[in-house]
């Protein structure tokens, strides 16, 4: 074996905070309902101070025509935009039961009570005049709107009903699902296919999506507990299932909207968002607080850190960021050494699908590197720029540890640059992301280099 000293000089894990509320790349989690009064706001408006997390970190109030057009609607839409600390509205229409007009004067009415329509839907049909309706006043997404159940699970197929819809949806901004979670649990009429299908055909044409969580049950008895009262739990239990398997299909849409739908003919628990210890409620708030939280992380749950040959020094800070620093050398006289890294959710109650990635900078070819995570090999997906996407057995459960490894090779027919007073030290930074619609918010970064140097070199801490 050709011995050199490969010597790491520097780790250091930077946490980076992030404010909720803003529309960004990143998904978004709208709250509302419509239909009537009682899914529209009243539940919501009764229980206001039961649900303060998503006031304060949704993107925004979901609704429809049904409920905007109401005569009661102008002082209750004013009394939700006043809870949301983003003034940001969806609003869904139908083609066939709203005209071009009444979708204007809705959107004044959203408008008046100082909220911004960012996005809209149409379901049953569009065409370019509901399309400039439902821009009024200001240029906002309009995507239509597809019941999933009715392409034979594929929007990219031969079905007639994918061929219409796909016509439609190229015509505007995207596609939204309709989205009765009774339908999602039994999968009817592939329902879960044709809503993976829907997104992706979005993605793949460069457009918007957004995937209904709906409460009603259409029918299939299966969130009513001894078919007397309807089960917020299930209905919980369900919409996490739907987010989950939609993750593991990477069909994540722009927006989910959790959606209090046809409370006339079952009625849910709106609040409280989360139970006594913390952990989500089985409530239509509760469904929200898991999902952002999920989606987009919390500094003080999930975790990145060298496991092993470091000895780290933490809470380092310099202003908003806190960084963990390398207080010693390791030196290690091999051609070949394993670092660790932990990978932790240290959250008790919420399960993240965290996205971790890398970027080796080796200009020298000094080194050969290679990434693995339960015993399977990832450099591919680490450093392809997307990132290794911790769905299906990855996920991180509440209080879970995953053990990411990188194995740090000595090319031995690489040019030596210990002498070389310009070179750049190789370097490995490991970043991770709360979730695959993160990527533009890094949560941790920690950041390894290399040299290789003769036995008589006297060792010395760089930080950078």
């Amino acid at each position: 074996m050709n011995y050199h000293k490969s010597r790491l000089l520097t780790v250091g894990t930077a946490l980076l905070g992030v404010a909720f509320g803003n529309l960004s790349n990143a998904a978004q989690v709208f709250i509302g309902g419509g239909d009537n009064s009682t899914a529209a706001w009243a539940g919501y408006l009764s229980g206001s101070a039961n649900w303060t997390f998503v006031q304060q970190n949704a993107s925004g109030y979901y609704t429809n025509n049904f409920a905007v057009a109401k005569s009661d609607a102008p002082a209750n839409i004013q009394a939700m935009a006043n809870l949301f600390t983003s003034k940001n509205a969806f609003y869904e229409t139908d083609f066939q039961r709203t005209t071009d007009f009444a979708d204007k004067v809705n959107i004044d009415r959203l408008i008046s009570a100082g909220l911004r329509v960012a996005y809209t839907s149409c379901n049953k049909d569009l065409d370019g005049d509901r399309i400039t309706a439902l821009q009024w006043r200001y240029w906002r997404p309009v995507l239509f709107m597809v019941p999933p159940w009715q392409i034979s699970g594929n929007m990219f197929g031969s079905d007639p009903t994918a061929v219409f819809d796909r016509s439609k949806i190229n015509i505007c901004s995207g596609v939204a699902t309709d989205g009765p979670m009774g339908y999602w649990n039994t999968n009817f009429q592939q329902m879960r296919e044709g809503s993976y299908s829907s997104v992706n055909y979005a993605k793949n044409s460069g457009k918007q999506s957004m995937v209904m969580l709906a409460t009603y049950s259409a029918g299939t008895g299966h969130y009513v507990a001894g078919n007397l009262a309807v089960s917020g739990q299930n209905y919980y239990n369900i919409a996490r299932q739907c987010v989950l398997m939609h993750e593991n299909q990477n069909a994540v849409p722009t927006v989910w909207a959790v959606s209090y739908y046809a409370a006339q003919l079952e009625q849910y628990p709106v609040t409280p968002e989360k139970n006594t210890n913390g952990s989500p409620a089985g409530t239509i708030t509760g469904v929200a607080y898991w999902l952002i939280k999920h989606l987009r992380g919390e500094l003080a749950s999930l975790d990145l850190k060298p496991s092993d040959g470091l000895i780290v020094k933490a809470d380092a800070k310099e202003g908003a960021t806190v960084h963990h620093v390398a207080t010693q050398d390791t030196t290690v006289s091999c051609n070949t050494q394993t670092l660790r890294y932990d990978l932790s959710n240290n959250d008790p109650h919420i399960d993240y699908a965290p996205v971790v990635a890398a970027s080796i900078h080796d200009p020298k070819n000094e080194f050969k590197f290679a990434f693995s995570i339960g015993g399977k090999d990832c450099t591919k997906e680490m450093t392809d720029g997307g990132g290794l996407n911790m769905v299906r057995e990855l996920r991180l459960m509440p209080g879970d540890k995953k053990e990411l490894s990188l194995t740090v090779t000595r090319n031995t027919t690489a040019q030596n640059a210990d002498t070389d007073s310009s070179f750049t030290l190789p370097s490995v930074q490991v970043r991770l992301h709360a979730h695959s619609t993160e990527m533009d918010r890094v949560i941790q970064t920690s950041t390894v280099e290399f040299k290789t140097q003769g036995a008589d070199t006297t060792a010395k801490l760089v930080l950078r």
